[in-house]
Protein backbone atom coordinates (compact mmCIF):
# COMPACT_ATOMS: atom_id res chain seq x y z
CA UNK A 1 0.00 0.00 0.00
CA UNK A 2 1.35 3.32 -1.08
CA UNK A 3 -1.28 5.32 -0.43
CA UNK A 4 -3.16 6.82 2.47
CA UNK A 5 -3.83 3.51 4.38
CA UNK A 6 -0.96 4.71 7.11
CA UNK A 7 0.79 7.69 7.77
CA UNK A 8 3.82 6.11 6.62
CA UNK A 9 7.64 7.51 6.05
CA UNK A 10 8.96 8.42 2.66
CA UNK A 11 9.76 5.48 0.45
CA UNK A 12 7.26 3.33 2.72
CA UNK A 13 5.11 0.75 1.82
CA UNK A 14 2.92 -1.61 3.94
CA UNK A 15 1.21 -4.81 3.02
CA UNK A 16 -2.20 -4.81 4.06
CA UNK A 17 -4.91 -7.64 4.66
CA UNK A 18 -8.36 -8.08 6.46
CA UNK A 19 -10.14 -10.12 8.70
CA UNK A 20 -14.31 -10.57 8.41
CA UNK A 21 -15.03 -10.01 11.77
CA UNK A 22 -18.72 -10.22 10.55
CA UNK A 23 -18.48 -14.28 10.27
CA UNK A 24 -16.63 -14.40 13.69
CA UNK A 25 -18.61 -16.71 16.70
CA UNK A 26 -21.74 -14.57 18.70
CA UNK A 27 -20.22 -15.78 21.98
CA UNK A 28 -18.01 -13.32 22.74
CA UNK A 29 -15.25 -15.65 24.60
CA UNK A 30 -15.21 -17.48 21.30
CA UNK A 31 -14.94 -14.55 19.01
CA UNK A 32 -12.23 -13.42 21.10
CA UNK A 33 -10.23 -16.77 20.34
CA UNK A 34 -11.13 -16.70 17.02
CA UNK A 35 -9.79 -13.10 16.55
CA UNK A 36 -6.87 -13.95 18.07
CA UNK A 37 -5.91 -16.89 15.92
CA UNK A 38 -6.92 -14.96 12.86
CA UNK A 39 -4.60 -12.34 13.88
CA UNK A 40 -1.66 -15.06 14.44
CA UNK A 41 -2.41 -16.48 10.75
CA UNK A 42 -3.03 -13.46 8.92
CA UNK A 43 0.28 -12.08 10.65
CA UNK A 44 1.93 -15.23 9.18
CA UNK A 45 0.11 -14.66 5.61
CA UNK A 46 1.24 -10.99 5.42
CA UNK A 47 5.15 -11.90 6.45
CA UNK A 48 5.59 -14.54 3.76
CA UNK A 49 4.04 -11.98 1.38
CA UNK A 50 7.11 -9.31 2.21
CA UNK A 51 9.49 -12.16 1.90
CA UNK A 52 8.01 -12.88 -1.80
CA UNK A 53 7.85 -9.73 -2.79
CA UNK A 54 11.66 -9.32 -1.63
CA UNK A 55 12.73 -12.65 -2.95
CA UNK A 56 10.93 -11.22 -6.45
CA UNK A 57 12.44 -8.14 -6.30
CA UNK A 58 8.86 -6.49 -7.01
CA UNK A 59 9.73 -3.07 -5.46
CA UNK A 60 9.12 -0.06 -7.44
CA UNK A 61 12.39 1.72 -6.78
CA UNK A 62 15.35 1.12 -4.71
CA UNK A 63 14.41 3.24 -1.90
CA UNK A 64 11.12 1.61 -1.07
CA UNK A 65 13.07 -1.81 -1.75
CA UNK A 66 15.61 -0.70 0.83
CA UNK A 67 12.28 0.05 2.84
CA UNK A 68 10.55 -3.01 2.70
CA UNK A 69 14.04 -5.41 3.40
CA UNK A 70 14.36 -2.68 6.92
CA UNK A 71 11.38 -2.40 8.36
CA UNK A 72 9.11 -5.57 6.95
CA UNK A 73 5.92 -3.34 7.85
CA UNK A 74 2.48 -4.93 7.82
CA UNK A 75 -1.24 -3.97 8.56
CA UNK A 76 -3.25 -6.46 8.97
CA UNK A 77 -6.81 -5.21 10.33
CA UNK A 78 -10.60 -6.11 10.10
CA UNK A 79 -13.86 -5.55 8.48
CA UNK A 80 -17.33 -6.13 9.15
CA UNK A 81 -17.72 -4.86 12.77
CA UNK A 82 -20.64 -2.73 11.96
CA UNK A 83 -21.89 -5.80 10.84
CA UNK A 84 -20.67 -8.01 14.14
CA UNK A 85 -22.45 -5.83 16.60
CA UNK A 86 -25.60 -5.71 14.40
CA UNK A 87 -25.52 -9.19 14.19
CA UNK A 88 -25.57 -9.51 17.83
CA UNK A 89 -28.29 -6.44 18.80
CA UNK A 90 -25.17 -4.60 20.04
CA UNK A 91 -25.54 -0.46 19.14
CA UNK A 92 -22.80 0.57 17.36
CA UNK A 93 -21.97 3.81 19.05
CA UNK A 94 -22.64 2.39 22.13
CA UNK A 95 -20.68 1.23 25.22
CA UNK A 96 -21.02 -2.12 25.30
CA UNK A 97 -20.28 -1.66 20.83
CA UNK A 98 -16.82 0.04 22.37
CA UNK A 99 -16.11 -2.87 24.86
CA UNK A 100 -16.93 -5.57 22.04
CA UNK A 101 -14.61 -3.50 19.73
CA UNK A 102 -11.66 -3.41 22.35
CA UNK A 103 -11.73 -7.09 23.28
CA UNK A 104 -11.65 -8.34 19.90
CA UNK A 105 -9.18 -5.96 18.63
CA UNK A 106 -6.51 -6.86 21.58
CA UNK A 107 -7.45 -10.28 21.05
CA UNK A 108 -6.37 -9.82 16.98
CA UNK A 109 -3.19 -7.28 18.28
CA UNK A 110 -2.12 -10.64 20.43
CA UNK A 111 -2.56 -12.77 17.69
CA UNK A 112 -0.36 -10.71 15.06
CA UNK A 113 2.65 -9.16 17.63
CA UNK A 114 2.58 -13.08 19.15
CA UNK A 115 3.30 -14.31 15.41
CA UNK A 116 5.82 -11.66 14.81
CA UNK A 117 7.25 -12.74 17.58
CA UNK A 118 7.80 -16.08 16.93
CA UNK A 119 8.75 -15.25 13.10
CA UNK A 120 11.45 -13.27 14.43
CA UNK A 121 12.87 -16.16 16.38
CA UNK A 122 12.75 -18.39 13.87
CA UNK A 123 13.73 -15.99 10.94
CA UNK A 124 15.28 -13.17 12.16
CA UNK A 125 14.27 -9.54 13.17
CA UNK A 126 13.30 -6.72 10.77
CA UNK A 127 16.95 -5.58 9.59
CA UNK A 128 16.16 -1.73 11.71
CA UNK A 129 15.00 -3.30 15.10
CA UNK A 130 16.44 -2.08 18.37
CA UNK A 131 14.52 -2.81 21.23
CA UNK A 132 15.36 0.24 23.49
CA UNK A 133 13.56 2.70 20.97
CA UNK A 134 11.23 0.01 20.34
CA UNK A 135 10.83 0.02 24.45
CA UNK A 136 10.45 4.17 24.45
CA UNK A 137 7.47 4.04 22.03
CA UNK A 138 4.39 4.62 24.17
CA UNK A 139 2.24 1.97 21.69
CA UNK A 140 4.79 -0.66 22.99
CA UNK A 141 4.62 0.22 26.67
CA UNK A 142 1.14 -0.14 26.45
CA UNK A 143 1.19 -3.33 25.23
CA UNK A 144 3.41 -4.25 27.69
CA UNK A 145 1.02 -3.18 29.70
CA UNK A 146 -2.25 -4.21 28.84
CA UNK A 147 -0.10 -7.79 28.49
CA UNK A 148 -0.06 -7.87 24.40
CA UNK A 149 3.38 -8.68 24.36
CA UNK A 150 6.14 -10.02 26.74
CA UNK A 151 8.10 -7.32 28.25
CA UNK A 152 11.03 -9.86 27.93
CA UNK A 153 10.69 -9.84 24.06
CA UNK A 154 13.99 -10.22 22.59
CA UNK A 155 12.89 -10.25 18.56
CA UNK A 156 10.28 -8.86 16.09
CA UNK A 157 10.06 -9.58 12.53
CA UNK A 158 7.88 -6.63 11.61
CA UNK A 159 8.25 -3.55 12.56
CA UNK A 160 4.36 -2.85 12.50
CA UNK A 161 1.73 -5.22 12.20
CA UNK A 162 -1.50 -3.96 12.47
CA UNK A 163 -3.74 -0.92 10.98
CA UNK A 164 -7.22 -0.01 10.93
CA UNK A 165 -8.42 0.82 7.58
CA UNK A 166 -11.94 1.59 6.75
CA UNK A 167 -11.96 -1.30 4.20
CA UNK A 168 -14.45 -0.37 2.39
CA UNK A 169 -13.03 -0.59 -1.13
CA UNK A 170 -11.14 -4.04 -0.34
CA UNK A 171 -15.26 -5.08 0.53
CA UNK A 172 -16.34 -4.15 -2.68
CA UNK A 173 -13.21 -5.69 -4.81
CA UNK A 174 -14.20 -9.00 -3.43
CA UNK A 175 -18.10 -8.31 -3.32
CA UNK A 176 -17.62 -9.18 0.57
CA UNK A 177 -19.89 -8.52 3.02
CA UNK A 178 -20.17 -5.39 5.27
CA UNK A 179 -19.55 -2.01 5.06
CA UNK A 180 -16.25 -1.64 6.50
CA UNK A 181 -15.07 -0.57 10.18
CA UNK A 182 -18.10 2.35 9.70
CA UNK A 183 -21.68 1.44 9.90
CA UNK A 184 -24.22 1.03 7.01
CA UNK A 185 -25.82 4.58 6.61
CA UNK A 186 -28.20 3.91 4.22
CA UNK A 187 -29.88 0.17 3.54
CA UNK A 188 -30.32 1.27 -0.19
CA UNK A 189 -28.06 3.34 -2.41
CA UNK A 190 -27.24 3.38 -6.12
CA UNK A 191 -23.42 3.59 -7.37
CA UNK A 192 -22.68 5.47 -10.35
CA UNK A 193 -19.76 4.74 -11.96
CA UNK A 194 -17.76 6.31 -15.38
CA UNK A 195 -16.26 3.67 -17.99
CA UNK A 196 -13.79 5.57 -20.28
Amino acid sequence: NACSEQLLDPWGQCTLGHANWATLPLDLKEAEKEAELRGYYISWFLENVVTKQIIDKRSPLPESEYKIKSLRRIGQGFTGLADYLSIKGVAYDGPEGAVIAELLTKAMTTGAYRRSIEAGAERGNYEAFDKEKLLNSLFIQNMISDGVIPEDFKTMRNVCNTTVAPVGTGNLMVQGWGNGVEPGIGFVYWRRTRVS
